[in-house]
């Protein structure tokens, strides 16, 4: 018993004094840490770092090295983003408000007539004559639908051809809806800015005596300049007609007059537009056909007679062809340069359906 007890003393002690010194250490340890850094003085440069020691000879400097990247390896480090194309932007123009024209309405049909339009509205009626290649083209238009836009230049200069359109009007959407009963016309004018409007328009209808009616009403006037608003006209077309979502659609441009320079670009870009929504823009430049018209009425008023031959287009003529061409191969369609042996509505017609079409379009229309 006595020899336990001492034992549990000595240990005590033993625990005690290891205790101690193990304080004694960590004390010891706290005072060289707190000197130390009493005596520490830091610096910096514009291409150095470093600490001093206050005591005479004691300092540590560190230097960093400026490392020149190339452009390359710049490139290298920086993520290349997903940049999407912008889409074009507009130009609003003020709204041209029209009048609501009685005859805009259609009478109702008699039983017969009704008779001979649910007929000519089935698909595969009254194709017995085409050929089965562009046969099978109309049954796919009856079934999903054609929308047709004529955007037409309004400018003084356009008086004949707007008039050569006036007198066949009626003609044109009956050779259009014979092949095709649910297709639908629009007509889009325009001129220029300063003028009277810049864009007007009838929507895309069925009813032939609404388009005939807005272009008799149209009168060519203004464009003192050379190039006209053929932008306006095209976003009016591409914006302000209802297109039906799964129609085939069709934008024809008729004119005599080049865009503006500046605005070139936006035209080839909404031309790409257009057509990425099933859509084709063609385009009938008249330059050829104005040329020779005025060359054989002065002809005629100085001679007496039409000149023998006409004269080479002028180069600024030109100009119109480059860009009317450049609009249509981004749009996906075709450009025709009219002469005044050339029939306007034809080619209309033709375009309407495409080229590839031509003969037998010309053929089907001569037959009725």
């Amino acid at each position: 018993m006595i020899l336990k007890r001492f034992l549990q003393g000595l240990s005590e002690r033993v625990g005690l004094k290891e205790r101690l010194e193990g304080y004694t250490i960590s004390a010891v340890f706290h005072i060289v840490l707190l000197f130390v850094l009493a005596t520490i003085t830091v610096s910096a440069g514009s291409d150095t770092f470093g600490f001093h020691l206050r005591s005479k000879g004691a300092e540590v400097r560190l230097a960093f090295r400026e490392e020149n990247i190339s452009d390359a390896q710049l490139e290298d480090l920086i993520e290349e983003p997903d940049v999407k194309p912008l889409p074009v932007e507009r130009l609003k123009m003020r709204r041209m408000e029209l009048p609501e024209l009685a005859s805009f309405s259609s009478p109702r049909p008699s039983s017969e007539r009704l008779a001979k339009i649910n007929t000519r509205f089935s698909p595969a009626s009254n194709l017995g004559d085409l050929s089965t290649q562009f046969g099978s083209f109309i049954i796919g238009l009856r079934k999903s639908g054609l929308d047709i836009a004529l955007v037409i230049d309004a400018t003084a200069s356009m008086q004949h051809v707007i008039d050569d359109i006036k007198g066949k009007a009626l003609s044109l959407v009956g050779n259009i809806q014979e092949l095709v009963p649910v297709a639908r016309v629009g007509v889009v004018a325009f001129r220029d800015r300063g003028e009277e409007f810049v864009v007007k328009w009838t929507d895309l209808s069925f009813h032939a005596t609404k388009i005939e009616t807005f272009i008799r009403n149209l009168e060519a006037d203004g464009g003192g300049d050379y190039e006209e608003g053929v932008r306006q006209g095209l976003e009016a077309a591409m914006d302000e007609l209802s297109w039906r979502k799964r129609s085939k659609r069709v934008i024809i441009i008729v004119g005599s007059s080049p865009p503006h320079k500046e605005d070139i670009p936006a035209l080839e870009a909404l031309a790409k537009e257009f057509r990425d929504t099933n859509g084709v823009i063609s385009a009938i430049d008249v330059t050829q056909r104005m040329h020779e018209e005025y060359e054989r009425d002065f002809h005629i008023h100085r001679y007496g007679k039409p000149p023998d031959e006409y004269t080479p287009l002028p180069a600024f003529y030109l100009d119109v062809r480059k860009n009317f061409r450049l609009i249509a191969d981004n749009g996906g369609g075709e450009l025709a340069s009219l002469g005044t042996d050339a029939q306007l509505t034809e080619q209309i017609l033709f375009f309407a359906f495409g080229s590839k079409w031509q003969k037998e379009v010309a053929r089907y229309s001569s037959s009725k």
